[in-house]
């Protein structure tokens, strides 16, 4: 196994960089993101029901579907 070098091998650096990685993953964006990930595709009657549901975008991105 290789030894750790630089900043690697300072177990101060080390323990900031994993407090560091463990505070974002407490983040709302994290937990939004992951449940995105992780969701199943919509139906093709999910997506009408959202389509009548959410007002049309003026100069939104086009429509994915036409």
């Amino acid at each position: 196994m290789r030894e750790a070098s630089g900043k690697l091998a300072d177990p101060a650096w080390r323990r900031a960089r994993a407090q560091k990685a463990r505070k974002a993953q407490t983040t709302l964006d994290y937990y939004v993101d992951r449940v995105i990930k992780n969701a199943p595709a919509l139906t093709a009657e999910q997506v009408e029901r959202l389509r009548q549901l959410l007002p049309a975008a003026k100069g939104g991105a086009p429509d994915a579907a036409a």
